[in-house]
């Protein structure tokens, strides 16, 4: 399955290449400022999209982690956020279209969540000014894409500029990712043989939500959406937040009865 994804992903970059279309999307304020504002209903459903990608690409293991900078000491509200998955991860050409809407190998494919290539991308924005996506195929090294709004759409009109933007990488996991993971449930991030880790750098559009600005409201939030939502994956795929696994959730149990199942 694995060398599949690969050969498909492959032949896509070539297809694009043949088209002329290089790496050449217009960053446009307008289309910026638009897809930012796509409406998510909240930061949940935006990271279920990450969640959803990660299902498809084979993941068997999605981790939510929270990151903070040096300079907070309490951590009661997250710096960064991750996203990381053991999925087939994408081979180094393939990160550069993943951040493009549109850019997608599985447009139109009936079989899983995402056809049009406007998830990753799309919910990215809506939580975030800054992100670096990286991946790393089976055999294969760690590669980034960082997606910068601002630079983005300062480059606006100029494809050589974007196409510098938006070319991959090679790259180390930040440090902050890099530590050992107790019990059977989170991600050994260093020992991954494939699979990608997203990373929220400036959460612009979630400090300003009221009730996801902390990491425990956040985290909270999170397991119990996710229970909802992925009740029918629990446990043959693996959710993890900032630590705690998802356990499944019967959305018909009233609040104050409900229970996992």
């Amino acid at each position: 399955m694995a060398t599949g994804i690969v050969l498909a992903a492959a032949s896509f970059v070539e297809f694009q290449k043949e088209k002329g279309h290089g790496l050449g999307v217009v960053f446009a304020d307008a289309f910026l400022r638009g897809m930012r504002d796509l409406g998510y209903k909240n930061p949940g459903w935006a990271l279920a999209e990450q969640v959803d990608n990660a299902f498809q690409a084979g993941a068997d293991a999605v981790e939510i982690r929270f990151g903070y900078e040096s300079s907070n000491k309490t951590q009661l509200k997250p710096d960064m956020i991750a996203v990381a998955d053991n999925g087939n991860g994408m081979i180094k050409e393939m990160i550069s279209y993943a951040v493009r809407w549109g850019g997608t190998d599985r447009e139109d494919d009936r079989n899983g969540f995402g056809r049009y290539g406007y998830g990753l991308p799309s919910s990215a924005v809506s939580l975030a000014k800054r992100y670096t996506v990286y991946s790393k195929s089976n055999g294969g090294d760690w590669h980034a894409v960082t997606v910068d709004i601002d630079e983005l759409a300062a480059a606006a009109g100029d494809i050589k500029k974007t196409e510098e933007l938006l070319n991959p990488r090679p790259a180390k996991l930040p440090d902050w990712l890099i530590y050992k993971v107790t019990g059977n449930d989170g991600l050994d991030l260093p020992t991954l043989k494939s699979g990608t880790v997203i990373v929220f750098e400036d959460l612009d559009r979630l400090r300003r939500l009221s009730g996801w600005i902390k990491t425990e409201s956040m985290q909270t939030k999170l397991l119990q959406q996710f229970g909802v939502i992925y009740r029918h994956w629990i446990p043959e795929r693996r959710i993890v937040v900032g630590g705690v696994a998802v356990q499944a959730v019967d959305p018909t149990v009233p609040d104050g009865a409900r229970a996992v199942l």
